[in-house]
């Protein structure tokens, strides 16, 4: 769960936001940064930003693989399951 959500120049915890993304799926769109456990993130790219600057790690839907074939590992990279 989110513990915080800035979209579109607001703060949104509750249902009054202008755009909030819990009214409408649409306002997704206008996430600018997501606070998570403490960890603030990215909305359009999910790239963490504080406490320490780094990227998403590769996500294992990301890469050319066989369907089925692996799955990814702590660090994004993928292993075979077979």
């Amino acid at each position: 769960m989110t513990d915080v959500v800035r979209a579109d120049g607001r703060a949104g915890l509750g249902s009054h936001g202008h755009r909030n993304p819990l009214e409408n799926i649409k306002n997704t769109n206008s996430i600018r940064y997501v606070m998570k456990n403490g960890e603030l993130y990215e909305g359009d790219t999910l790239n963490m930003v504080w406490p320490q600057a780094r990227p998403l790690p590769k996500q294992f839907w990301w890469g050319n693989t066989t369907e089925g074939s692996g799955r990814a590992d702590a660090d994004g990279e993928m292993t075979n399951n077979e």
